[in-house]
């Protein structure tokens, strides 16, 4: 069914409607609004149309202001205008002013308007195509910058030139949005990619409705929104209204980052690129944040002979003495900002501040018990400062954990080499006699000498060991329980979940849950 929208007097109206085609062979539903212009903008807000017929009366009255708007907010509907003024200089003008076509009143019949419709609905159809095609190849375009491939200038222009673009030759605005740490809250909640891109893309629509405008989604997180002709301040206050939904209806933050008006589409490519380098600059102002594009101040490389962050927190975990370290990350960060160094560099400094840490003959063995690889990406992901210092002061936290577990020179010189034998095994099916067998020692007085010295069974330390590494699979989300209990050397998940129960007193699944919420709740 095709929705038509008549904007006029009743008297018009009725002549329109004795013309308008058979239902029965052309299925359509006229809706019927007075010429007002906050009337006619409600009911377009409501409601998609795919065709407008609306009266005109004349040059200098309310019918071409609501031209004009209509065809502002949608560029493609078609407005067939229907008229008793028949002079040359208001059909140039209606026509100019967007309008499809104009019909006289009293040479209306059920065949020219018809016509007219058809012909209306078949344009639209084929200008929506071309421009979608247009819009298409842009966003690839938009995506290989994104992702630091090439793309000429030359080649990204070629697609500007293209038709369905000329309505943002002149006042056009560029805006880049993200969600921010979107790939660190991928790691750390079960989020679903699509159900996120079609909340934000929703929100995004719903809040623009009223406003000339395209949005590209770049990814599923991110995008570009060309605003056309729109007030600075009203585009300011558009996008703080998206900031505040998509934090209270996504419990999320996005950050916008906004151009100045562009004389001429040649500057897209620069302002594009220019936007996702100032982009960077929230690392330091915080999640949820609308940034100017000339509001930036130049970053500068860190070098590495200027520090000493670095040694002092190695030296902290050598002496293990770790109250200290909170507020040398704090130190850190604040002569980071103070200097303006790179988001990368500072990312990249505290990646090398724990490959120290991970290559230090001090903890020699913990680099397969202790999960670096991990911590090096999380420290990557970052995109803010404050997201930085919880992940490296929680790294930190868990490394001192580890080290008091695995106090292992307490024991003597035999029992540290079954603790090791353990450590190496326990992802496996490891039991009594495998060990025993290992060391050649009877498997009676192997229990006894390592309960006396350690006050454990052997068994239950095996299993402690299992269950603490399980208990850290779990915390990721990509992880199923039953994968979880593999990687530890536990085959039978219900035996599994027996042993994690017994520990924590908690299954394993409802410790995610509870995981998560208290993640949630963070």
């Amino acid at each position: 069914m095709y929705k038509v929208l008549f904007i006029g007097d009743d008297a018009i109206r009725k002549t329109t409607a004795a013309c308008m085609p058979d239902q029965s062979s052309y299925d359509w539903q006229m809706l019927h609004v007075v010429m007002d212009m906050q009337d006619v903008c409600e009911q377009l807000r409501k409601d998609r149309f795919d065709m407008i017929i609306m009266e005109y009366d004349g040059k200098g009255g309310k019918s071409l202001s609501l031209i004009e708007e209509i065809k502002k907010r949608n560029h493609q509907i078609p407005i067939i205008i229907v008229s008793d003024f028949d002079d040359f200089d208001s059909v140039k003008t209606a026509l100019k002013a967007g309008a499809f076509d104009f019909l006289q009143r009293r040479f209306l019949t059920k065949e020219t308007l018809s016509a007219s419709m058809i012909q209306a609905l078949k344009n639209a159809q084929t200008s929506s195509t071309v421009e979608e095609n247009a819009f298409e190849r842009l966003q690839q375009c938009l995506i290989l910058i994104k992702n630091r491939h090439v793309v000429e200038p030359s080649e990204f222009q070629s697609v500007l030139e293209l038709p369905a673009f000329d309505r943002y030759r002149t006042g056009m605005r560029l805006a880049y949005f993200r969600i921010d740490n979107i790939h660190l809250l991928y790691r750390l909640y079960d989020l679903n990619h699509g159900n996120i891109h079609h909340t934000l893309k929703k929100m995004i629509r719903d809040i623009l409705v009223e406003t000339s405008h395209h949005s590209i989604f770049i990814s599923n997180h991110s995008g570009v929104i060309l605003f056309h002709q729109e007030e600075e301040q009203h585009i300011h206050a558009l996008c703080q209204k998206i900031l505040y939904h998509v934090h209270h209806v996504m419990g999320m933050h996005v950050s916008i980052t906004l151009s100045a008006v562009l004389p001429s589409l040649s500057q897209f490519h620069s302002c594009f690129c220019h936007l996702l380098d100032i982009h960077d600059m929230r690392f330091y102002v915080g999640e949820g944040i609308l940034m100017q594009a000339d509001e930036r101040e130049a970053f500068y490389h860190l070098d590495y002979q200027n520090v000493r962050f670095h040694l002092q927190m190695i030296e902290q975990v050598e002496q293990r003495i770790f109250s200290h370290l909170s507020a040398l990350i704090e130190e850190t960060l604040v002569y980071m900002k103070d200097h303006r160094i790179h988001p990368d560099d500072v990312r990249n400094y505290f990646v090398f501040i724990f490959n120290n840490i991970e290559g230090n003959a001090i903890i020699k063995g913990m680099r397969k018990a202790f999960h670096f690889d991990l911590i090096h990406t999380q420290l990557q992901e970052c995109e803010t400062m404050e997201r930085l210092k919880e992940i490296a002061e929680k790294a930190f936290q868990q490394l001192h954990e580890w080290m008091l577990d695995a106090s292992q020179n307490r024991y003597r010189k035999d029992i540290m080499e079954i603790i090791a034998y353990v450590e190496e095994h326990y992802t496996k099916k490891v039991s009594l006699h495998m060990i025993a067998s290992h060391f050649n020692i009877n498997e009676s007085y192997l229990s006894r000498i390592f309960k006396m010295e350690t006050g454990k069974t052997l068994i239950y330390f095996i299993n402690e060991r299992k269950m603490k590494k399980a208990r850290e699979l779990l915390c990721d989300p990509d992880i199923m329980i039953k994968e979880a209990a593999y990687q530890v050397g536990i085959e039978d998940q219900f035996y599994f979940n027996k042993v994690f129960r017994k520990f924590y007193g908690i299954s394993p699944s409802a410790y995610r849950k509870k995981i998560r919420s208290e993640l949630e709740k963070a």
